[in-house]
């Protein structure tokens, strides 16, 4: 199978919620090519399985981009998921630096800010990623 192949694959797994099989499927994806995204969907997959350490670990593989903001935002609700608030905000706040146009960081800034049930914070956060998004439908 081709890179794309496997890569599709992954992710149809993945939102089929067969994690193992979308390891597996971005494992070889990445042997074809070593792209983040298959290091960062890995990750995800590891986070929906619960298991936390492994999903942080590749997550902090993929932000070695610095660029790009997914890794970023998974690595901040890893932490959050573990209660590690203070790492958590940190790769939330990169996130929005890198991409403060994407409604996804606000929104885990939310979550970030819920879960210290401070909900006005909260509350401005799910807005703004709520505006962000209602602005991307109407272009």
């Amino acid at each position: 199978m081709t890179y794309d192949e496997l890569y599709k694959q992954g992710v149809e797994n993945y939102h089929n919620k067969k994690y193992y099989e979308a390891i597996e499927c971005f494992k070889q994806a990445y042997d074809i090519e070593p792209y983040y995204s298959c290091i960062n969907f890995s990750g995800c997959c590891y986070f929906e399985l619960g298991d936390f350490k492994k999903a942080l670990d590749l997550f902090k593989i993929a932000t070695d981009t610095n660029n790009w903001e997914d890794p970023w935002y998974n690595l901040g609700r890893t932490h959050l998921e573990m209660k590690q608030f203070e790492p958590a905000l940190k790769c939330l706040d990169k996130a929005v630096e890198i991409a403060p146009e994407n409604p996804t960081c606000y929104f885990y800034k939310g979550v970030y800010y819920d879960d210290l049930n401070d909900l006005k914070t909260a509350v401005f956060y799910y807005k703004k990623a709520f505006e962000i998004s209602k602005d991307d439908e109407n272009k």
